[in-house]
């Protein structure tokens, strides 16, 4: 094989993502995770239980071809976003399977199609392979890692200063 092998990049690309978010969020107070710029979005704590929720589902599929609830599983993260710091550590929790799934998994496996749930084939069709569906997860928290960057802007932090 030539290359870095196909779990290694993705295990890459998901830590150096979870690295930001955590940078981000270990900067928030308690009191900030039910805040929004306005009522009818979703708050820190709501965005970061996304986050969880859609890689725990993700996971699940790939790994176990199991659907989870989704009601089930984001209720189950909303119980620990008392604070950043019990978000981070439930986020950590579901990245550890995430990893745990990726570790020795072959080129082969990853680019293997497998059956979508079909409640998700408006999204993906009815096949995907494994590495999309993690790359899914990468890009779906970079995307919300990307609004609460925002958030925190309009709140003040302007992202471009240092120090």
């Amino acid at each position: 094989m030539n290359g870095t092998p196909h779990a290694a990049r993705l295990i890459k690309e998901l830590n150096e993502t979870r690295a930001e978010l955590t940078k981000e969020i270990s900067e928030l107070q308690p009191e900030d995770l039910p805040w929004a710029p306005k009522p009818d979005m979703k708050t820190y704590a709501g965005l970061l239980q996304e986050i969880g929720t859609m890689e725990k589902l993700c996971i699940r599929w790939v790994t176990k071809t199991e659907m989870l609830s989704w009601v089930d599983e984001d209720k189950a993260l909303e119980a620990a976003a008392t604070d950043p710091a019990s978000i981070l550590q439930a986020l950590e929790e579901i990245r550890a399977e995430t990893l745990q799934s990726l570790s020795g998994t072959t080129d082969e496996a990853l680019e293997t199609q497998i059956d979508v749930a079909e409640s998700w084939h408006q999204y993906m069709g009815p096949k995907l392979e494994p590495e999309e569906f993690i790359r899914w997860v990468s890009r779906h928290e970079y995307y919300h890692l990307g609004q609460i960057i925002s958030y925190r802007w309009i709140q003040g932090n302007n992202p471009y200063k240092q120090g």
